[in-house]
């Protein structure tokens, strides 16, 4: 797709093409997704990602699946989908050969969830929790936490579970050094140079939620088993998502027993100039949709975007 090509790019591939003959090797799949969420309308964070995403798995020679992630029915809006699919068509992503032809709909796979919890039962790796996100955040400013996590207070309890007041939860092992040491875990500096993350910054505590007690599975689940199933070698998303890493590879091993596990990459996020946070559709960021009706084109939004990110970048 032309509208990516940016001199950035170089900067980016020269030292992808070194880590390709290591990958093959190790085992993992040349395989990726793009996973956008059906819940608001992409913004300029989105095209930044689908740049640092198609890069790298066209520097690689992979390929990548575009997968709705609309398990979140609550949020879910017919017109977010129509409008998904204008800004894809707008980008090119369905004609790109990069891009595989079928697409994964999470809304469609809620027997294969099912499947996944139930396997969680019978190896005892679930549990019904009654704890809502005020008590968990009451409970961890009480104890003065370093940061916010589920505190595993139900896990030993053996509840029954009650719709509507339960969700389920995984029991994951606290220590599983089998499992991080095989992480491959890369992030991106402010010079767009690789660098290894050896450990996350939040430490493996709290056990995830599963199925919700609005009768909703998780994106944390969701992710985990699409990504299984789909033989996804190779995840690239933004650092916001990073802490979920060692947790989603340890409920990913009690699925399977494949000798590898993805490679995972975290680039930055745009801020949102008007907050101290990301760029994010909650915040109601200015969509794709309203700089193309202004005349805006992607290959315009990209140079503003990735200046943004990376403005210490000097270019050749």
């Amino acid at each position: 797709m032309s509208w990516m090509s940016h001199p950035y790019q170089d900067i980016l591939t020269q030292q992808l093409r070194a880590l390709q003959a290591p990958l093959l090797e190790y085992g993992a799949p040349l395989r990726s997704r793009f996973a956008p969420s059906v819940t608001g309308q992409l913004h300029v964070g989105h095209l930044v990602h689908i740049w640092h995403l198609w890069t790298i798995m066209e520097a690689l020679g992979g390929k990548v699946r575009i997968r709705l992630e609309d398990h979140d029915r609550q949020r879910y809006q017919p017109a977010f989908l129509d409008q998904l699919f204008e800004d894809l068509n707008w980008l090119g992503l369905w004609k790109h050969p990069v891009t595989l032809p079928d697409l994964w709909v999470q809304s469609e796979r809620q027997h294969v969830y099912a499947q996944h919890l139930h396997t969680l039962h019978l190896q005892q790796r679930s549990y019904a929790c009654a704890c809502s996100r005020k008590q968990v955040a009451q409970r961890m400013v009480s104890s003065r936490a370093a940061w916010m996590h589920y505190d595993n207070a139900c896990r030993d309890l053996s509840m029954p579970f009650q719709a509507q007041t339960h969700c389920w939860r995984a029991a994951l092992d606290l220590v599983a050094p089998e499992i991080d040491h095989e992480v491959s875990l890369f992030g991106l500096d402010a010079s767009l140079r690789w660098y290894s993350r050896a450990h996350v910054s939040h430490p493996c505590y709290g056990d995830p939620s599963l199925y919700d007690r609005h009768g909703q599975y998780t994106y944390f689940f969701c992710a985990v088993v699409d990504d299984l199933l789909d033989n996804i070698g190779i995840v690239v998303r933004g650092l916001d998502l990073e802490h979920h890493t060692l947790k989603q590879l340890r409920l990913r091993k009690l699925f399977t027993q494949d000798s590898w596990v993805p490679l995972f990459v975290h680039h930055p996020l745009l801020p949102d100039p008007k907050a101290s946070r990301k760029l994010s559709k909650s915040l109601l960021a200015k969509s794709l949709q309203a700089y193309r009706r202004e005349g805006a084109s992607p290959q315009g939004l990209l140079e503003q975007g990735l200046q943004q990110l990376y403005p210490d970048l000097s270019l050749c």
